[in-house]
C-alpha cells in the first residue's frame, strides 16, 4: 500500500479497511499522516502473515503484482483473504509494454523513451552511466523487466485460481492519464500480441467463486 494515500480516503469515507508494505519507513509515514490506518509491515507472499489479517470483501492490487516475484503465492493468499463473493482489483503494465521498465521514473531523457527495458543489461548500465542516471534506477528498470507479468501469464492465474473477470479492460491512454495529463482514456482490442507490446496499462476486477 506503499505510504497508504489510498487507504487514507477509503478510511475518510467510512470504509473499514486494511494495508501491507514491505517497507517499514513508507508505513511509518503514513501513520504520521494518519495515526487512524490499520498497517501492516509484511509480505503478501507469507502465508503465516497474511492469516493474520483477517477477510476482505475487496482487495486493491494496483501498481504492485508485477514487482512480486512469486505470484502462485500471492494468489493463494489473496483468494485466502477474500470473503466468498469477493472481489480483486488489479491494474499493472504488462512486462512487454513501453514502460514497463518504469524508466519514467529516471531524471534524464531516459525517462521518455520506450521499450528501454528491451536492451540487454550491460547495455543499459552503460547507458545509464552515459546519461547521469543513478545506478539505482538502471537496475530497478533492469529487475523490472525481468520480474514483470505479461497479459497471458496474468490470465493463466486467473484461470488456475477459478477467478471470474468481471471487468477487462487494456488501455493505451490510461484512466489515470485523465487528470494526469488531461488526455482521454483509450482501450486496445483484446489482440495477443497487440495488447502485450501496446497495452501501457491492464486494469482487471475477478471476483471469487460463492
Amino acid at each position: 500500500c506503499a505510504e497508504a494515500g489510498f487507504l487514507d480516503q477509503i478510511q475518510r469515507a467510512g470504509m473499514q479497511c486494511a494495508g501491507i508494505e514491505l517497507e517499514k519507513a513508507r508505513v511509518d509515514l503514513a501513520l504520521e499522516k494518519n495515526p487512524q490506518l490499520n498497517l501492516y509491515v509484511g509480505d503478501i507472499t507469507d502465508a503465516d502473515f497474511t492469516g493474520k489479517i483477517g477477510k476482505f470483501d475487496l482487495i486493491v492490487v494496483r501498481e504492485v503484482i508485477e514487482h512480486v516475484p512469486d505470484r502462485q503465492k500471492m494468489f493463494v493468499n489473496m483468494k485466502n483473504m477474500l470473503n466468498p463473493g469477493g472481489y480483486i482489483y488489479v491494474t499493472f503494465p504488462p512486462r512487454f509494454s513501453p514502460f514497463a521498465g518504469h524508466q519514467q521514473n529516471g531524471r534524464t531523457f531516459l525517462r521518455y523513451l520506450p521499450f528501454l527495458h528491451y536492451l540487454p543489461a550491460a547495455g543499459l548500465e552503460w547507458l545509464g552511466r552515459m546519461a547521469g542516471e543513478p545506478d539505482y534506477h538502471m537496475q530497478n528498470i533492469i529487475r523490472n523487466y525481468r520480474e514483470g507479468l505479461s497479459v497471458s501469464r496474468f490470465q493463466h492465474h486467473v484461470r488456475s485460481f477459478s477467478f471470474t473477470i468481471v471487468v477487462w479492460d487494456l488501455f493505451f491512454i490510461r484512466p489515470v492519464y485523465s487528470y494526469r495529463y488531461g488526455l482521454k482514456p483509450l482501450r486496445l482490442p483484446d489482440i495477443p500480441l497487440l495488447r502485450e507490446i501496446l497495452t501501457l496499462g491492464c486494469e482487471t476486477i475477478l471476483q471469487k467463486k460463492q
